[in-house]
């Protein structure tokens, strides 16, 4: 298929046709335009045309002078020239001033061939051309979306290159920076100089660097630099590609600060793990949270669950209330994180609308407070604050690293009270120990005495008898001294049977609790107006033994106690089964007591009763409750568990075990 050609001739007619005819030849369908003037050629030059073929011999227009006005209008067509007589130095020149080709006219045949080499050149280089352009343009399309900075600076730091992302980091425009030295972007320019010379050195480098935006503010940025070359591998300046770590310093700091504060708080949680002394331990979790938020001052409340309200414990800096302050639930900052169980930041507390009014004065500002909670538990809360001296106000992250100490702070404190607890009962179990030999040996005496002095002599009394009437008396006589002998054994009996039920009445062992209740209130003086009275709900099965045992001695103790101390005109005992508890109250209407005292006076030894009944209720897994007040009688509550009675038991054994 014949391939089109727009072809401008230069020739006589004759001359054209030769040329036409042998591009026919060669498969071209050529579409001429011949001329032979300059004013024809020149004019004709605007057209497009894929070839010029020029005849070089032609009398009033030469090959030279259309190459010449082809270059001055800046024409890239493929120029081949024919002629008769030419030597190769001339026809060299031609090509060197930009000639294509050249076709002698004897060897007219090889116009097709070389023709179709210029055109395919020619085409060639167009697409080559375009490629180019469009290769520039993606090229500058890539350098603006880049997410980093591209800058390129000449071989005198001259800003040659200004991407979109460096327009927006630095705040420069592109036509701004343009021409000028790359030092403006610095913020110590030497350092600039250095790195173009590092560069240059060694081909490469990479290092952080810190920048300056327009406005003046300093940035750090990571930039890797590169030596730009041109076709012949010799530097004509530098390419660097920068990107600002601004937030990733920011988030580096960040985690660097939370590691130091979780290195802290672990220093901080696993000295106070080793800490069982409450006072010291409270002033310690102050001081401590305190240095974790580098902050003035703090303080720590206790959660009094009976009462159901804060007390204050301990302080460090200008926090500091009448030692054993209360606040009730709900009442300034500390109340109400209590009572809501979450921290709580206030910028000022001097104006905050949960402030109270009897912190009033305190010289604090900034506080934050976070719930000291185990196991779900409100243990307490703890403080952190700032005085008028400053300005600081606390954060979010302030918030959670206070948490997470207080939630350690409540365990230690837990482990602390429980310590504690261990201690005093270990205290209160050697009382009791104490309190029971010599309860013991005062009752072994007693009962020496009585087997001594009274069931003794009577003994002797019948001994007596018996040998007199052995010596052979009269038998009046003997029956009188035998009759004598049986009322001092019957009286002998009754005492015993009166010490067999002291020590351990065996209505218990065979009949259970309730019948055994009913015989202790039974046996009691009913004198001066005093009523005792028993309220029992109706249980037939038994009961543990242990169950028994201590739910008899807990009322035996009671009653005894308001029969002796309490000046009581009446006194009830109530026994009611739940579903997993024994509940046994004892109450009467007598002068009553201040329980806290003489619990401390039971600690101590000098009164068995109170701390008896305590102890033996909590040895089977049960609770004791004491209310009494001066005037207002004594009420005296023992639950102790049934069904999980054994499982407690079991657990105490292994863990004495361990």
């Amino acid at each position: 298929m014949p391939i089109p050609l727009q072809v401008l001739i230069v020739a006589d007619s004759p001359g054209a046709d030769r040329m036409l005819l042998e591009l026919r030849r060669a498969g071209f369908e050529p579409s001429a335009c011949r001329v032979d003037t300059e004013s024809d050629y020149a004019a004709r030059l605007a057209s497009p045309f894929d070839v010029i073929l020029v005849d070089d011999d032609l009398p009033q227009f030469g090959a030279a002078r259309a190459l010449q006005l082809m270059q001055e209008r800046s024409i890239d067509i493929p120029f081949i020239f024919l002629a008769n007589h030419l030597d190769a130095e001339a026809a060299v020149e031609y090509i060197k001033r930009g000639a294509t080709d050249y076709v002698p006219k004897h060897r007219m045949e090889r116009l097709g061939d070389v023709v179709a080499r210029a055109t395919q050149a020619s085409a060639t280089s167009v697409r080559n051309q375009d490629a180019l352009r469009d290769s520039l343009g993606f090229a500058r399309n890539i350098i603006d979306s880049s997410l980093d900075m591209i800058i390129a600076v000449d071989q005198d730091r001259k800003i040659v290159e200004f991407n979109r992302a460096a327009e927006e980091t630095f705040g420069y425009r592109r036509a701004e920076v343009l021409g000028k030295s790359v030092d403006i972007l610095y913020a110590d320019p030497p350092v600039g100089a250095s790195i173009n010379k590092t560069t240059i050195a060694q081909g490469r480098s990479v290092q952080q660097v810190y920048n300056r935006r327009k406005n003046g503010e300093v940035f750090p940025s990571y930039l890797a630099a590169s030596v730009l070359t041109d076709a012949y591998g010799k530097p004509i300046g530098l390419m660097g590609i920068s990107r600002d770590i601004t937030e990733l310093r920011r988030s580096e700091q960040e985690l660097e600060r939370r590691a130091n504060e979780f290195s802290a708080l672990y220093e901080t949680t696993r000295d106070l793990a080793t800490q069982y002394h409450l006072p010291g331990l409270l002033k310690t979790i102050v001081e401590r949270a305190a240095t974790l938020l580098n902050a003035s001052g703090g303080g720590i409340y206790l959660y009094d669950k009976e009462r159901g309200e804060l007390q204050f414990e301990a302080a460090k800096g200008a926090f500091n209330p009448a030692a054993g302050a209360r606040l009730a639930l709900g009442e300034g900052v500390a109340g109400r994180v209590a009572q809501t169980g979450q921290p709580m930041i206030v910028d000022d507390y001097r104006t905050s609308k949960y402030r109270s009014p009897r912190y009033e004065g305190m010289p604090i500002t900034a506080v934050v407070e976070a719930p000291m909670l185990y196991g779900g538990e409100l243990i307490g809360v703890l403080v952190v604050d700032e005085t008028v001296t400053t300005t600081r106000k606390f954060t979010q992250a302030d918030t959670r690293l206070l948490e997470l100490f207080a939630a350690h702070a409540a365990s230690a404190v837990h482990n602390a009270t429980l310590f504690r607890q261990v201690r005093a009962s270990r205290e209160r179990l050697q009382t009791l120990s104490n309190s029971l030999i010599r309860a013991q040996e005062m009752e072994r005496r007693n009962i020496a005495r009585e087997l001594h002095d009274e069931i003794g002599q009577v003994l002797t009394g019948v001994q007596l008898n018996s040998q007199a009437i052995e010596s052979g008396l009269s038998e009046e006589l003997a029956r009188a001294l035998l009759r004598e002998n049986m009322a001092a054994i019957e009286n002998v009996m009754h005492q015993v049977r009166d010490l067999s039920l002291t020590l351990h009445p065996s209505i218990l062992d065979d009949f259970g609790l309730v019948p055994a209740l009913k015989w202790l209130v039974s046996r009691q003086p009913q004198a001066a107006g005093l009523k005792i009275q028993l309220v029992s709900d109706a249980i037939e099965s038994r009961l543990p033994p242990d169950v028994e045992i201590v739910c008899f001695r807990v009322a035996q103790e009671a009653i005894t106690n308001a029969l002796r101390h309490a000046n009581a005109t009446r006194v009830v005992v109530e026994l009611k089964r739940r579903r997993a508890e024994l509940e046994l109250i004892v109450q009467d209407d007598g002068v009553g007591f201040d329980v806290s005292s003489a619990l401390k006076r039971a600690a101590t030894g000098t009164s068995l009763g109170l701390l008896g009944m305590s102890e033996r209720v909590v040895l089977v897994g049960g609770r004791v409750d004491i209310e009494s007040a001066p005037g207002r009688g004594t009420r005296i509550q023992a639950l102790v568990p049934l069904s999980t009675h054994s499982a407690f038991i079991e657990r105490r054994g292994r863990r004495r075990e361990m």
